[in-house]
């Protein structure tokens, strides 16, 4: 009997709800997960074949088609005009149909919703206070998982506020723990920073008079905050000895229009890369932007370049339409755009932390992919917090595959990224990518050709017998337990990516 598999997100409202939701789904779309043997092309066919189906289905097409994960590889969208029991009866039929699910629909007041003023204001009468979170669907993505404190994401740049209202629960510590006589106290100078943590994970859920009154997409994630100075050493030092997660700097000494010491700092970036730690960096602010002036053309960072290491995520930034482009008293601001940017997020005219005002902390045109690379981090926090086994690579990967149309990117063909992140669907990717990607063999015997792609492997008590071929493509570990053994004769391979 076909499998029917139903995708439920539990959560909570509110401790007044007394009795549970009845949960909804989309009537006339549904995912499918299709067997390797069959294609895009052979799946049409075959669907178009049937009498009734040739009728029923408007559209289908791959789920994510950028992704270079097998599995999500064969994750398939339909649109039909039928009913959804209809259509689920329909397609059980076949066998080379592995899943159906239907899609569950979050109406509004199914959604998670923050408690912190601007939240509300946002929601109910001022769209653009808090837009950069609903344009990126933070609410559904808070569904699946609100972040965890253990997931921690180290903020490399100008002072941060450590007595910001929003900021003063985020903070693991009070000061720079490289440094620490250096403080997180607002100097009556530097701003950039207490910005920049806002945007990665504010304190969210904050009472309606508390004097914290942001929300922010790393909403659970912790803010390990590193002054700018010696910026290597900091960005190994948050790695190795601080285990962050996530590191993203925008501002000051660290990042630069021109290499210094390549050597070393392509080897420090690759080996913070390596050992797990994504990272992020913004694309800057176009020909305006600080360390653009000593360039022929726009570019990325140093030591953030992908020339070290493609598993760096660069960042530029759209507006609340989604759109790049940019004009502001009739100026163009647009921010960088260039071949190596990665995906693009909210960037212009926000709501951010601004220190050094206790009556009114808080700064609303707030402009700058050094915005936008901070809530890309916070989602990678999300992202984390939902699979620490997460790889940069892989990270980089499903924000790409996952990403929404840019209105505009028609004017920089290939300079904008893959799209502007989706945090939904990001976050839901990672948690579909963890439920799968998890290979283990016990007890077996395996004597065919298998040729697969995992995070991990394990195998115990497994014999390759005499001509299998077998090769595992692994991002992570491989644990060849007791019992583990490879025939005269066979094969037998593990490779990284």
């Amino acid at each position: 009997m076909k499998r029917i598999f139903f995708v439920i997100i539990a959560f909570l409202c509110s401790m007044r709800i007394g009795h549970a939701q009845e949960v909804q789904y989309e009537e006339h779309n549904l995912r499918i997960i299709v067997d390797t043997v069959v294609c895009k092309q052979k799946i049409e066919s075959i669907l178009a074949a049937d009498s009734v189906l040739g009728l029923w289905i408007t559209s289908i097409y791959p789920s994510f088609p950028f992704s270079q994960d097998e599995m999500l590889q064969r994750v398939y969208s339909l649109n039909y005009t039928c009913s959804r029991e209809q259509m689920e009866s329909r397609l059980s039929v076949f066998s080379w149909i592995m899943q159906i699910m239907p899609i569950e629909i979050a109406p509004e007041n199914m959604l998670y919703t923050p408690s912190d003023l601007f939240w509300k204001v946002t929601k109910t009468t001022d769209p653009s206070c808090l837009w950069h979170l609903t344009k990126i669907e933070a609410e559904k993505a808070w569904n699946i998982t609100k972040g965890s404190p253990n997931v921690k994401i180290a903020v490399l740049d100008r002072i941060i506020d450590g007595t910001h209202p929003d900021l003063q629960s985020q903070l693991v510590y009070n000061y720079d723990p490289y440094t620490p006589s250096i403080k997180m106290e607002f100097d009556g100078i530097n701003t950039h920073g207490t910005t920049v943590a806002s945007f990665v994970a504010a304190s969210t859920d904050d009472p309606e008079n508390s004097p914290a009154k942001l929300a922010s997409i790393g909403f659970n994630c912790k803010i390990v905050g590193y002054y700018q100075q010696n910026f290597l050493e900091k960005i190994h030092h948050a790695a190795f000895v601080e285990k962050v997660s996530v590191i993203v700097s925008c501002a000051g000494e660290g990042i630069r229009s021109r290499p210094q010491n390549e050597e070393i700092e392509k080897k420090v970036v690759k080996e913070i890369l390596d050992h797990g730690t994504i990272i992020v960096a913004p694309a800057g602010n176009g020909w305006g932007g600080t360390h653009n002036d000593k360039n022929d053309k726009l570019i990325p960072f140093y030591p953030f370049h992908p020339s070290y290491d493609n598993r760096i995520i660069i960042v530029s930034s759209t507006d609340i339409n989604d759109n790049h482009t940019y004009i502001r008293n009739g100026e163009d601001c647009t921010h960088s755009h260039f071949e190596e940017v990665t995906v693009c997020a909210p960037g212009y005219a926000m709501m951010g932390a601004f220190p050094g005002n206790p009556n009114y902390p808080y700064l609303q045109n707030c402009s700058g992919t050094s915005f936008a690379a901070p809530i890309v981090a916070g989602l990678c926090g999300l992202m984390k917090s939902v699979f620490p086994d997460l790889t940069p690579a892989k990270a980089k990967e499903i924000l790409m595959s996952t990403a929404d149309p840019i209105k505009d990117a028609n004017l920089y063909p290939n300079m904008v990224g893959a799209g502007r992140i989706n945090a939904y669907k990001a976050v839901l990717a990672t948690q579909q990518y963890a439920e799968t990607c998890q290979v283990s063999y016990k007890n077996q015997t395996i004597s065919s050709t298998v040729n697969k792609e995992a995070c991990t492997l394990k195998m115990e008590n497994t014999v390759i017998k005499k001509g299998a071929s077998v090769t595992f493509t692994i991002d992570t570990e491989a644990e060849l337990g007791e019992g583990f053994s490879v025939e005269e004769g066979a094969t037998f391979e593990i490779r990284t990516r």
